[in-house]
């Protein structure tokens, strides 16, 4: 499956707003919340966030399909922390280029050769992407 960054930010910013609304509200997430929360891949690679998304001459033909998620981003960021916004923003825009997510198929298909290879499991295994 090939890296696609609009589905990778909209994930994202679903994740991060319940996040927020479950810690604002003091509750526990409901197993749709925990679901949508499990599908946050960080932004490895997300490198539209980089740029403004009112500012339209940063946005070249490839990456303008993906303003509007960067745009509900900073909105949803801005909604639930507007005192830590550019905060926030700065440290999401760093991990751009050091942030990957390595999808659960590939760590089980590794574990699976790793188990044929050595007719055991590791106690320990460093992430691929690390």
């Amino acid at each position: 499956m090939a890296f696609n960054e609009r589905e990778t930010l909209m994930a994202n910013i679903t994740a991060i707003d319940i996040a927020f609304r479950v810690r604002k509200e003091n509750r526990t997430a409901t197993p749709l919340e925990k679901k949508q929360m499990k599908e946050y891949k960080g932004f490895g690679g997300c490198r539209s966030i980089l740029l403004d998304p009112d500012n339209p001459k940063q946005w070249n033909k490839s990456r303008e399909k993906n303003r509007e998620a960067v745009k509900l981003l900073h909105e949803t960021i801005l909604s639930h922390a507007p005192e830590q916004k550019e905060e926030i923003m700065r440290k999401l825009q760093a991990s751009t280029a050091t942030a990957f997510y390595t999808p659960e198929n590939f760590i089980k298909a590794l574990g699976k050769s790793i188990h044929k290879a050595l007719g055991r499991l590791p106690e320990k295994m460093l992430e691929p992407s690390a």
